[in-house]
């Protein structure tokens, strides 16, 4: 009996509305963080939480790493971007005017 109370709830909470490409991961967490998901999370959804959870965590490191590595370049390469805008700044003037007259 027992046995079939758990297929039950395996197939309504890990197969109703999912998406086909899902897999099952067994992950350790603090008991703390887990009542925290469970404090947002519906009966059933905990693994929905904790997908959009680690996407937002992966979406915003990626962005803060992208700053800083843009941040690093233009620092390292500055000295050469502006040699680069002084050498062409006369020529850009003189067709810059052409176009105004």
């Amino acid at each position: 009996m027992l046995r079939r109370s758990f297929a039950i709830h395996t197939n309504r909470v890990y197969t109703a509305n999912m998406k086909s490409d899902l897999q099952r991961v067994n992950i350790t967490l603090p008991s703390q963080t887990l009542q925290r998901i469970d404090r947002v999370a519906r009966p059933g959804t905990r693994s929905r939480v904790i997908d959009e959870a680690v996407n937002f965590y992966l979406k915003e490191h990626g962005r803060a790493n992208l700053r800083k590595l843009l941040k690093e370049g233009a620092i390292a390469n500055a000295e050469q971007d502006r040699k680069i805008a002084t050498d062409w700044f006369h020529i850009e003037k003189e067709v810059w005017d052409k176009l105004d007259q």
